[in-house]
């Protein structure tokens, strides 16, 4: 439970609202419309496929750049455009069950621990898994951060 309040306490300062891909002076990308029938880990890798090739974008503004890590709060967002009830919990377990085909690393810029799959980078990230990340957490707190 303490976990999960260090979580809820660090988002709370900063944007949750939804996040879309888009293409610089193009509107969004329309998806494949079976997206719905994805698992929610399915859901985590083709928010990450497409980070390679598109730019995240909030209502308002280009947030980051494509080609770029996210951490877990801006893939959380990108899922909630497709998946509102989801929860950054479950995004964060999801990450830690698919483990094995992403890469990561902390984010000095932006004080994060960010994500991006291992298919894109011939770089060798460690997960460092034994360093705390924006939560005061090791990637390890993250597989039962639900609680089940």
């Amino acid at each position: 439970m303490q976990n999960k309040e260090a979580v809820i306490q660090y988002i709370k300062n900063y944007s949750n609202s939804p996040l879309v891909f888009h293409e610089v002076n193009h509107p969004e990308i329309e998806f494949k419309p079976d997206i719905s029938n994805l698992t929610l880990n399915e859901l985590v890798l083709f928010v990450l496929e497409n980070t390679s090739k598109y730019y995240s974008k909030n209502k308002y503004m280009t947030e980051t750049g494509r080609g770029r890590l996210r951490s877990s709060l801006d893939i959380w967002r990108h899922v909630k455009y497709f998946r509102p009830n989801i929860s950054i919990f479950d995004v964060m377990n999801s990450l830690y069950e698919i483990k094995h085909e992403l890469i990561s690393h902390y984010c000095v810029t932006v004080n994060r621990r960010v994500f991006g799959l291992r298919k894109f980078y011939s770089r060798v990230y460690s997960l460092l898994e034994n360093e705390k990340d924006e939560y005061g957490m090791v990637f390890i707190d993250w597989e039962n951060i639900n609680g089940i």
